[in-house]
């Protein structure tokens, strides 16, 4: 098993935040204590341990003092499901998070009409050829459970047609945005979506969930942090990230990055109300031609869901400034969802475009498995320059199919 870089830099802090009385849990002072702290244990241990070896490994990469930029909620989290043994803890992390994703994927996969072959065969090409999901294993992060998190919301709401569940749904998405809000363009997609559908009913009551599942995540914060002022020293924290992004060269695949880089400015923002303001407008050109009468069944909205996660997450994918190869295992439900046989999932489609969208979906399925793409493109700023490249194909078909569903008559 790895060492899970990323995992250890989370469990350390999670263990401070146990019963502790931190003025500044987002402070150098704070953080050059921890870390020097948990390498002096680290150096302790004898033998072969992953705990060791990612301590060795953190001391070598980062500065002293390097500031923890995780959200309060996940340290408390993690806090709470610690039992203070790295290596077990890790254990069980990397195994809950690998079956939470497994099981996610097989359920959307069958849910979208596929059988179970075929969504065995998906998975274990994710398994094979994935190279976020390799990192997300190596590294320990969250994109598995946030995957399966993300991919729960939506069954939730394909599966149970009432308030109460369209609720916990919104909850659900609002803690894990603030677990971690790399995701946090999904509820953008996803009201632009269901707004120009006019599914306003599920759109109210989806954020109504969300913001009570945010409020539950803040007083849960608030209960090991003994305040909320944890999550404005974060947010600071969050922005100075943004402001001084990696380069490219360091594996940062950020497409906003490498074209600021080019031009010299931070164009982020700009790539951001870019993509923005041609998904509304999709949107809007579609509700302009659509039928007025139509019938919204479960499965239809289940894929138009799918569609408007995608959305959200490759716009924020292609205008964040630090953008690293595990977020794009997020996009493996949405993908399976394009190249699933269009006749399952649109009756009405034109057989040509249905079949080119699985085309289509097909090769951005294999460009985003990213390991051949590492052999053709060994150049850190070509590849990353390629995956801009992909990442632009695949929201133009998104957009492309974004407006089919909108636009579908009866």
């Amino acid at each position: 098993m790895q060492p899970g870089y990323d995992f250890y830099h989370l469990w350390i802090y999670a263990q401070e935040i146990r019963g502790s009385d931190v003025p500044d849990f987002y402070s150098n002072e704070f953080a050059g204590f921890v870390e020097e702290k948990y390498l002096q244990e680290a150096l302790k241990v004898e033998g072969d341990s992953r705990f060791r070896t990612a301590s060795l490994w953190n001391a070598e990469m980062y500065k002293p003092g390097h500031l923890p930029d995780s959200t309060p909620l996940l340290y408390a989290s993690l806090a709470t499901l610690s039992s203070g043994d790295y290596d077990r803890d890790l254990g069980v992390f990397q195994f809950a998070s690998t079956l939470i994703f497994c099981l996610s994927i097989y359920v959307i996969g069958r849910a979208l009409g596929n059988n179970i072959s075929t969504v065995l065969i998906a998975i274990s090409f994710i398994f094979l050829c994935w190279s976020s999901f390799h990192s997300d294993t190596e590294v320990a992060n969250l994109a598995r459970i946030q995957s399966g998190f993300l991919g729960t919301c939506i069954l939730i709401w394909r599966y149970f047609d009432n308030r109460f569940a369209v609720i916990l749904g919104g909850a659900l998405l609002g803690i894990s945005v603030l677990l971690k809000p790399n995701i946090i363009g999904v509820p953008i997609g996803l009201a632009i979506v269901w707004f120009f559908r006019r599914h306003y009913y599920k759109l109210i009551f989806v954020i109504a969930g969300a913001f009570l599942g945010g409020l539950i995540a803040l007083i849960c914060s608030a209960v090991y942090y003994g305040s909320l002022t944890c999550w404005l020293n974060w947010f600071q924290v969050l922005v100075d990230v943004q402001k001084n992004a990696s380069p490219n060269e360091a594996n940062n695949l950020s497409l906003a990055r490498l074209v600021g880089h080019y031009f010299g400015i931070d164009v982020s923002m700009a790539i951001f109300l870019g993509l923005l303001s041609s998904l509304i407008l999709c949107c809007w050109l579609a509700r302009r031609k659509e039928v007025q009468i139509h019938t919204n069944s479960a499965a239809t909205e289940f894929i138009e869901d799918l569609l408007g996660m995608g959305a959200g997450l490759i716009m924020m994918f292609m205008a964040y400034n630090i953008v690293w190869d595990h977020y794009f295992l997020l996009l493996a439900p949405v993908l399976l969802a394009l190249i699933t046989p269009v006749e399952i999932r649109n009756q009405g489609s034109d057989k040509i475009s249905g079949l080119a969208t699985q085309l289509l979906g097909g090769l951005l399925f294999f460009m985003y498995a990213l390991m051949p793409l590492r052999l053709l493109f060994p150049a850190a700023s070509l590849y990353a320059a390629t995956i801009g490249i992909a990442s632009l194909m695949f929201w133009a078909l998104l957009l492309f199919r974004i407006h089919q569903e909108i636009s579908r008559p009866a």
